[in-house]
């Protein structure tokens, strides 16, 4: 009941769709560009995954999901065919098959692990992301805002895109489809990150040293608990606790020891002390995009060519567009490096090399951001409504930027901290931990090297230093806890163009610099390893989702995508019936946290006249709100007009009931 809605046969067309895109991604990797041959099969899972995503985002525009998605894993074979001159005999293509399949060992055995653990959580807005994916699986894409239909969503919705594919072609529910796309994005990033360290330490162990250091890098803010309590009161006496800090203690002290209170939650829960409010590590990239901000970081600096030509441009520009559907924010720290890589190479240096394709470079993936959808073609249409249509508003969810001054570091848990005042600067430092030292190593390392870089990685050098200033001087007004993601990317930035320095400069080191710097790691990966223990301990726990029951799976399975396209339902739990039927609930929300008045007045008073003309064609009715009605409003209930559909009842006394209203409209 977890895994396959449908037949398990259904997974082969998935399976199918994958091989036809990797083989497109191979052949790009083979011909257009200079990789070892171990690096190619990863490399082209990697650009075959992304360009896959993003011919698909561009074709639902004009065809429906179920065939934009079949058009663009066509495409990216199509690419691999029309840009691959070079001739491969049969021995060549039998070595390169046995190395595929080592790696495919590698990456199906590391998917399955984080396939379970990922069966065992529920954690990270699966309220918000699960219907997002449900709605994009029946068509909607790009996608609207599930709560307030009339909205386009402004949202990294690309791995969402590839869940929908699981579920609308491979047969699987949403919640287990979103939990095998997060899984995959975490596979392929170990393997990517392993490949990359091992090209640059010229040792297969510095491979697996620098992909496990990354993975697990955190902040450090368990170092607080050998802190002395009076100095710990004192802070938290000073500094708020803000969104789940709040709930999680009733000050800094006392959140400290307790475990993180969060949506969904786990079991056993994570300890707070070791969820750092600016710096989490990798494996809990268990939100909307996964592990696709690091996955596309190495899949770039793997990429990276030093020779351009406009097959490479085409190719890595639109890799770079895939991080407009799945980390926007990262985008544009790279979009702006890069920007500022190829002026100063043209005017500063005089370098005119390589014109045709920077402007090519530079202006594909803007152009696809701008208008192929995501946050930032959302942020387009805002302003084009806004300046030539009299419209302030396009979207769901859109608040304003500012500057704000004195600078300040953002922190989930604590606000804004002032790097001025000697205990919020410590608040903020045991949050980044050593990575902030990391990302000083990475600039100290360029003052030196920066002319023997490429584009690329000279742009993926400079972004952490624009997302660093991002998040010290503006303000994203309304949800400032969101700023935050531009110092998390910086950081992870540090860590990863730090540690091949880190690396090979060891066996030179003096002993007594060997142990710090093995305390130093130590202390990196610390809270990645203490909440990997947790994730682990969730393996034998399986759950579809914490609001969703086996009842709920029960109706999903029957009715998931069949009630007619036009229906509306009525659940007091919308999210719920989102998912489980893929139909609009109707307008319920202009902010996912807080509900219209009048769709709370739908729910307290039931009144089926004013559901009727309010839209509603069915409703989804579970057992506490069957409780909570008088016998008047069941009564109503018996018309003649009013279809129950299907009544199923559970263990513990859990009950569902559907019934149709479309007879009565």
């Amino acid at each position: 009941m977890y895994l396959f809605r449908s037949s398990p046969f259904a997974i082969l067309t998935i399976i199918s769709l994958a091989l036809i895109w990797w083989l497109g991604g191979w052949l790009l990797a083979r011909s257009v560009l200079r990789l070892k041959l171990r690096e190619r099969a990863a490399v082209g899972l990697g650009l075959g995954f992304l360009l896959h995503l993003v011919w698909a985002n561009l074709f639902s525009w004009i065809v429906p999901f179920q065939w934009a998605y079949l058009w663009g894993c066509a495409m990216v074979l199509m690419m691999g065919i029309a840009f691959g001159r070079k001739k491969i005999s049969r021995a060549q293509v039998v070595i390169e098959f046995r190395v595929a399949l080592r790696l495919l060992f590698v990456f199906l055995l590391l998917m399955i692990i984080f396939s379970l653990i990922n069966r065992g959580l529920a954690i990270f807005d699966e309220g918000y992301n699960l219907p997002i994916v449900s709605r994009m699986a029946v068509g909607d894409v790009p996608p609207h805002f599930f709560l307030f239909p009339s909205y386009v969503l402004p949202y990294h919705y690309g791995l969402h895109l590839f869940a929908a594919a699981l579920t609308r072609l491979g047969g699987l529910f949403p919640w287990s489809a979103f939990d095998l796309a997060r899984a995959f994005t975490h596979a392929l990033m170990l393997i990517l990150a392993a490949l990359w360290f091992w090209r640059l330490t010229q040792r297969w162990q510095g491979g697996l040293i620098g992909a496990t250091v990354t993975y697990f890098a955190g902040g450090t803010q368990w170092l607080l608990l050998f802190a002395p309590p009076t100095w710990l009161s004192s802070v938290g006496a000073q500094l708020p606790l803000i969104n789940s800090a709040a709930v999680s203690g009733s000050d800094l002290y006392d959140a400290l020891t307790r475990s993180w209170a969060i949506e969904g939650g786990s079991a056993p829960p994570f300890a707070f002390a070791y969820i750092s409010g600016i710096f989490l590590p990798q494996n809990l990239a268990l939100t909307s995009n996964g592990a696709c901000i690091a996955l596309t970081i190495f899949l770039l600096l793997l990429l990276s060519p030093r020779r351009w030509t406009m097959r490479t441009t085409f190719v890595v520009g639109l890799t770079l567009a895939s991080l407009a559907l799945t980390a926007e924010h990262v985008f544009a720290m790279i979009m702006a490096a890069l920007s500022l890589v190829w002026l100063f190479r043209m005017f500063v240096l005089r370098k005119a090399v390589f014109f045709k394709e920077g402007l090519v470079l530079l202006g594909m993936p803007t152009l696809l951001a701008s208008l192929a959808g995501g946050v930032i073609s959302v942020w387009v249409g805002r302003l084009w409504s806004a300046w030539f249509r009299d419209s302030a508003v396009y979207g769901y969810g859109l608040t304003g930027f500012q500057l704000q001054w004195p600078p300040a570091i953002m922190s989930v848990h604590y606000g804004r901290l002032n790097p001025l005042d000697f205990n919020p600067l410590v608040m903020a430092l045991v949050q980044m931990g050593p990575a902030l030292g990391f990302l000083l190593l990475s600039a100290w390392w360029l003052r030196h090297h920066w002319m023997r870089l490429g584009w690329i990685t000279m742009a993926l050098f400079l972004s952490p230093w624009i997302g660093l200033l991002i998040s010290l001087i503006v303000d994203y007004q309304d949800r400032s806890r969101e700023i935050t993601r531009f110092l998390d990317a910086a950081l992870l930035l540090g860590v990863i163009l730090a540690l091949p320095i880190l690396i090979r400069a060891f066996p030179r080191l003096s002993a007594p610099k060997q142990v710090v710097l093995l305390i130093t790691l130590a202390a990196l990966v610390w809270s990645g390893l203490a909440t990997f223990s947790v994730q682990l301990l969730a393996i034998p726990k399986p759950q579809f989702t914490y609001f969703i029951t086996p009842l709920d799976a029960r109706f999903t399975k029957v009715y998931w995508n069949t009630l007619p396209p036009n229906a509306q339902v009525f659940d007091p739990d919308p999210s719920r019936s989102v998912v489980v039927f893929g139909r609009s609930v109707g307008e319920v929300s202009q902010d996912y946290r807080k509900p219209l008045p009048q769709w709370v007045e739908l729910v307290e008073n039931f009144d089926l006249n004013r559901l009727l003309e309010q839209g509603y064609t069915h409703l989804y009715l579970d057992e506490r709100y069957w409780k909570r009605l008088r016998s008047e409003e069941k009564s109503s209930l018996e018309r003649s007009c009013v279809i129950p559909l299907d009544i199923q009842s559970g263990t513990a006394g859990t009950l569902r009931r559907l019934y149709s209203l479309e007879n009565c409209r």
